[in-house]
């Protein structure tokens, strides 16, 4: 097929009944341009590039200063009343935080039953290099405590502006930002979906 040509296609119509979707017989023409798009990633890569470019690429600068003020501002608040705890807090800082991310990507890759096992003494479970970057207790410290957006400023539900994901959706459409500047995807895409069980609540589908 040559670029400047479009493919014509007979698809079937459906018509809205009562609420219900029923197939017609009607066939119509649907054009359907050609694809021209540059495919890949739309950003130098220079040769000494690592793991942190890439990171870097989707988590920027003002994701991680937004997750750093949203999770301080969390844990004094609730550590208010615990004065002997608030004393012990230590602000999360930029770099712990991006450390704590890389050490939740690898537990991903090198998963284990209970997070606990990655501090084992046993050097045929324990992970070193993440009881290198962390201790227990601060990642465990810092999961309690992670926000990305201030809990005091969510409307209300029946409010206008009510958002059943306020609480992550800063982050979710900067990162959504970040990865459609950076990459451009193909023509032919598959989406799939997990069939795992769930027998959690949810409101909204996904």
């Amino acid at each position: 097929m040559k670029a400047n040509q479009t493919t014509k296609v007979r698809a079937l119509t459906t018509r809205n009944m009562k609420h219900e979707t029923l197939w017609s017989q009607d066939f119509e023409e649907l054009e359907i341009n050609h694809f021209t798009t540059t495919l890949g990633i739309k950003v130098a890569v220079p040769n000494e590039a690592n793991e942190r470019f890439f990171f870097n690429l989707i988590f920027d600068p003002s994701i991680i200063d937004l997750v750093v003020q949203e999770t301080n501002r969390y844990a004094r608040k609730k550590l208010a009343n615990e004065r002997t705890r608030l004393d012990k807090w230590k602000d999360l800082i930029a770099q712990e935080l991006i450390a704590y991310f890389g050490m939740c990507i690898i537990m991903g890759i090198n998963n284990l039953p209970r997070i606990s096992m990655y501090w084992s003494s046993d050097s045929f479970i324990g992970n070193s290099g993440v009881q290198n970057v962390m201790t227990k207790n601060r990642f465990e410290e810092i999961s309690q405590y992670i926000h990305f957006s201030d809990s005091s400023q969510e409307p209300p539900p029946g409010d206008d502006n009510y958002d059943r994901l306020f609480k992550v959706r800063l982050i979710l459409a900067n990162i959504l930002e970040n990865i459609q500047s950076i990459y451009e995807l193909s023509k032919n895409l598959s989406v799939d979906k997990g069939m795992i069980a769930f027998k959690g609540r949810l409101s909204f589908r996904q």
